[in-house]
C-alpha cells in the first residue's frame, strides 16, 4: 500500500514539472496583432521565420526584417534602400492587423537545401483588406541556418524591382437633388444658403 502511494506521488510530481516546463517554454512567445507570434529570439524554422518576417512588418522593424534575407537578396538590395522600400509602401498604405495563413511548407528534389512556403496574406489598409496567395523559399545558409530569398513580388504579387506603391484619396462627388418635378435642385456648385420662413409660405402650398 505504501508503494502504491509512493508510484502516485511520483506521478504528481512528474506532472507539475512537465506543467512548469510547458509555461516557462510557452512564456518566450510573444502574440502580435493579426494572429502572428514572434520569439524572443531569431527562430530557426523557414515556418517561424516567415511569422516573424511579417511581424516586424507590422511593428515597423524594417532592418531587422533585412537581417532575415539569404546573402543574395541582400547583394541585390541594400538595407538602406530595402527599409526606405518597404516603409514607404507598408506605412504609405497603413497595413495593420496582418493575418498569415501557411498552406504547407515542402521540398523539391532537384532543389536541394531551400524549403518552400504556400501562404495566404492579409493586411488591413487605408483603401480596404488586401489579400493574395504567395509562396516563400528558404535556403541553408553555411551557418546551416535557413535565409529567406526575397523579391519585391513579396510586398504585392504584381510588384516590379523598380516599381512603386501610391494610394490616392479621391473626394467623393456629391449626387444631384432633384424637386418633386424632377428638376435640378442641386448639382456640384459650389454650396449656397437656403432660408426657409413658414409664415411667409402662409397659403402657398406650391412652394411645399
Amino acid at each position: 500500500m505504501r508503494k502504491k502511494k509512493l508510484n502516485i506521488l511520483c506521478v504528481l510530481i512528474c506532472i507539475v514539472s512537465v506543467t512548469i516546463t510547458g509555461l516557462i517554454l510557452s512564456s518566450s512567445f510573444l502574440f502580435q496583432p493579426g494572429g502572428i507570434a514572434t520569439t524572443s529570439s531569431t527562430p530557426s524554422t523557414p515556418d517561424d521565420l516567415l511569422l516573424q518576417f511579417f511581424a516586424y512588418i507590422e511593428n515597423g522593424q524594417y532592418e531587422d526584417m533585412y537581417e532575415l534575407l539569404d546573402k543574395r537578396s541582400q547583394g541585390a538590395i541594400s538595407r538602406e534602400d530595402f527599409v526606405e522600400r518597404n516603409r514607404s509602401i507598408y506605412e504609405g498604405i497603413g497595413v495593420r492587423n496582418i493575418t498569415l495563413i501557411i498552406s504547407r511548407m515542402y521540398e523539391i528534389n532537384d532543389r536541394p537545401g531551400r524549403k518552400f512556403i504556400d501562404y495566404n496574406l492579409r493586411m488591413d489598409t487605408i483603401a480596404g483588406e488586401i489579400t493574395h496567395n504567395q509562396q516563400a523559399v528558404f535556403e541553408i545558409n553555411e551557418n546551416n541556418e535557413y535565409r529567406l530569398l526575397w523579391t519585391s513580388r513579396m510586398i504585392f504579387p504584381e510588384l516590379g524591382g523598380d516599381s512603386r506603391a501610391r494610394v490616392n484619396i479621391l473626394p467623393a462627388e456629391r449626387g444631384r437633388i432633384l424637386d418633386r418635378n424632377g428638376e435640378m435642385w442641386r448639382d456640384q456648385d459650389p454650396p449656397q444658403q437656403l432660408a426657409l420662413y413658414p409664415a411667409e409660405c402662409a397659403g402657398k402650398k406650391s412652394l411645399l
